[in-house]
């Protein structure tokens, strides 16, 4: 018994001390997206969680020391009279730009294109609080749908000129960030139930794309697993 003990201390060991070597960070934020309207101020959120593993650069042959992955879902926005805005889990025009990982930070930190501080992010994320308005040179992508249930009738909004498709009473559009501890949202399937089938995503992704290269994929741009 007693070498039956002395191997799991030692396992216990060497796990806290991969532990303390290559710890790991989550932090929740609620992106919530405000539209103005002659009716008052239309909201709606979602709770996304943003984790990066750390480990040894040799298990990926020095190509890379951490992963990041986001787990969570679009907003989604009643704006009364069968109108709706949804901001996708992407950035810029045309969803060019699928790193929902970098929401929260470009809210708190100075980013610099093409620099990820991924580590250093999450890490300082996870023991922080506050709001922010949703920073950055590069906006959450919008959207709207005619028909909720037919993701071909999606139409791109523009951030800064919401009124060209909702029409001239939808005044502006602002987004914040806001560091919790809420649970993650799962409630976007319930107004858009073909989330989760790739075909139909796909159908929204064509229109939203419209050719320009990869981008966010048809499915993580409205729902991320954290995988």
């Amino acid at each position: 018994m007693k070498w039956l003990v002395a191997v799991a201390l030692l396992v216990g060991g060497l796990y806290a001390g991969y532990a303390a070597a290559y710890p790991s960070h989550v932090y929740r934020y609620r992106m919530t997206i405000d539209v103005d309207t002659p009716a008052g101020v239309k909201s709606g959120a979602s709770v996304l969680e943003v984790k990066t593993i750390q480990y040894p650069s040799w298990v990926t042959l020095g190509a890379n020391n951490h992963s990041t992955t986001v787990r969570g879902e679009a907003v989604f926005v009643d704006l009364g009279n069968g109108r709706n805005l949804v901001a996708l889990l992407a950035l810029d025009r045309h969803a060019a730009d699928g790193r929902a990982s970098l929401f929260a930070p470009r809210s708190f930190f100075a980013i610099v294109e093409g620099n990820p501080f991924n580590v250093k992010w999450t890490r300082e994320l996870s023991s922080m609080a506050g709001r922010r308005v949703y920073a950055g040179n590069k906006r959450p992508t919008l959207v709207t749908f005619a028909d909720p249930k037919n993701p071909a009738t999606v139409r791109e909004v523009a951030f800064d000129n919401p009124q060209d498709v909702l029409g001239p009473d939808i005044r502006s559009v602002s987004a914040w960030i806001d560091l919790t501890k809420d649970p993650v949202t799962e409630s976007l399937e319930a107004k858009l139930p073909w989330i989760s089938r790739f075909e139909a995503a796909e159908a929204a992704w064509r229109v939203i794309r419209q050719g320009k290269g990869s981008g966010g994929a048809p499915l993580q741009i409205f729902k991320l697993r954290g995988e």
